[in-house]
């Protein structure tokens, strides 16, 4: 992300998390700085908890998809989604 943004960086330094919501108290602890999509944070930016240090922004480079074990049956709710 920061290569296409033309931002200079070293190999990733600090902590890292796996889970989003722990990554949020994190960076409202102030423990470093969180990277996300606008719509998981904008209600903790609007509410004065977390503040965008720029104004950059990237669109996303792909898209997401619904996958699942090819070995098992799709259950009745997925179903709905596939168009295989």
């Amino acid at each position: 992300m920061f290569r296409r943004a033309g931002i200079p960086h070293g190999a990733p330094r600090g902590r890292r998390f796996g889970k989003f919501f722990v990554t949020m108290q994190a960076a409202q602890a102030n423990q470093g700085v969180a990277v996300s999509w606008r719509r998981l944070m904008r209600s903790l930016v609007d509410e004065g908890k977390l503040v965008r240090i720029t104004d950059l922004e990237l669109p996303a480079p792909g898209a997401y998809y619904l996958t699942w074990n090819h070995n098992r049956i799709l259950s009745p709710a997925a179903e709905l989604f596939c168009t295989c």
